[in-house]
């Protein structure tokens, strides 16, 4: 089953890197302002805010198959829409079922949560991730290609249709789940198993309680794991939003060239995924100290990515910085997975979601105001500074799952 989930995941990641490193330069052919483009991508993040957490907690009641497949054609009919836009307004109005229903890849991690025990979960997740690197390998490139060919429509049909292909996928092969009332009668014991760092449960999730008072019950272990993907999230979200302003800026990089640069960062991920991160787990036997040793890398990494003046120097600094987020994005997921409620997985994989879509509106804004202002000396300082409140927050969590009082 498993090997479906990572073809799931990396047919995601293909089909939305077809289109969405197009759809800026879609935007303006349309006649968009730069105002009206920052508006087209802050809506997403603002859309998954609310989805995310929804998605996520409709599977603990429903099952995770069923609403995968909703949330596939949700995101399958948002680009096959995309492909029909004549109009920034028209693009904009497309890109809501995408925003709201694009939570396949939580809901997947999910699933390997509900499949995986403890010890198999951490290698399960980097795999996953492997082809999440690897669909963002491939796809650009392919989308710059079939735009050339034939048109914007071309890459985001072509999007839809694996999108719907995937749909396909999780019907077929991703089990049903168990409801949140039927895993409400074991949750007692599989959280008394976890051990110190689970604390209590939350009521079902068919109870009226809103996601958000979710939140307020779960335990404080959860609550720093998820501070902690705060803190990870803010720092990759201002690095990525700010990639192609500095390149562009500092090295006078064309967009293909970009575009090299970024598939080399994607293969760089795979490898972290495929080989590096679980060796590092398997030699470390802790995913908390992983993080704290990865967080304080990526700190180290982005202080000196000021430093290079040419681009083969600044893209040498990249491979440890992204061998690092690479390895703590994987600890972080597989941490909260080992920490959640047995009767709130999903519903805490959308939370985890949900700031990452709060990143992803602030970190555009603020980091080009950072850069505009400052440099992006400055911008990669506040990233290393937040590694480094990652690194603190994993120190913390390691002395909270050991039974130590957090202070």
């Amino acid at each position: 089953m498993q090997r479906y989930i990572f073809a799931i995941t990396f047919l995601d990641l293909l089909g939305a890197s077809l289109v969405v490193p197009l759809l800026s330069h879609h935007a303006r052919t349309l006649g968009a302002t730069n105002t009206q483009v920052g508006l087209l991508q802050s809506m997403y993040g603002a859309l998954q805010l609310f989805g995310s957490p929804l998605f996520g907690r409709l599977s603990d009641s429903f099952g995770r198959r069923d609403v995968l497949m909703i949330a596939m054609l949700c995101t399958a009919s948002s680009y096959f829409m995309s492909g029909l836009s004549s109009s920034v307004w028209m693009l904009m109005l497309a890109r809501i079922p995408v925003g709201l229903g694009k939570q396949s890849l939580s809901l997947c991690q999910s699933v390997i949560t509900d499949s995986t025990t403890k010890e198999e979960r951490f290698e399960a997740l980097s795999f996953n991730n492997a082809a999440i690197a690897a669909g963002f390998v491939f796809g650009p490139a392919a989308g710059g290609y079939l735009q050339q060919v034939g048109g914007f429509r071309l890459p985001c049909w072509i999007a839809s249709s694996l999108f719907c292909f995937n749909a396909y996928l999780a019907w077929k092969h991703v089990p049903t789940h168990k409801r949140a009332v039927e895993i409400q009668e074991v949750s007692a014991k599989s959280n008394a198993k976890r051990g110190p760092m689970q604390g209590k449960t939350v009521e079902p999730v068919l109870s009226q309680r809103s996601t958000w008072r979710v939140l307020i019950q779960l335990p404080v272990s959860v609550l720093l794991v998820l501070a902690l993907r705060l803190t990870t999230s803010m720092n990759n979200q201002l690095y990525r939003s700010t990639f192609s302003s500095v390149t562009m800026s500092v090295f006078k990089t064309s967009p293909q060239v970009n575009g090299y640069v970024l598939s080399y960062t994607g293969f760089l991920g795979f490898l972290t995924q495929q080989v590096v991160a679980p060796w590092i787990k398997s030699r470390l036997k802790s995913d908390c100290k992983l993080l704290i040793i990865c967080s304080l890398c990526s700190a180290l990494a982005l202080f000196s990515l000021s430093l290079p003046t040419s681009l083969i120097a600044f893209a040498v600094v990249l491979a440890p910085l992204t061998i690092a987020n690479n390895a703590v994005r994987t600890g972080t997921i597989s941490t909260l997975s080992q920490f959640a409620p047995a009767d709130a997985v999903g519903t805490t994989m959308g939370l985890s979601g949900s700031i990452d879509s709060v990143c992803r509106i602030i970190a555009p804004v603020a980091g080009a105001a950072t850069l505009d202002k400052f440099g992006h000396q400055y911008v990669y300082t506040v990233c290393g500074i937040f590694s480094l409140l990652a690194s603190l927050m994993a120190y913390k969590i390691s002395k909270y799952s050991m039974g130590e009082t957090v202070t």
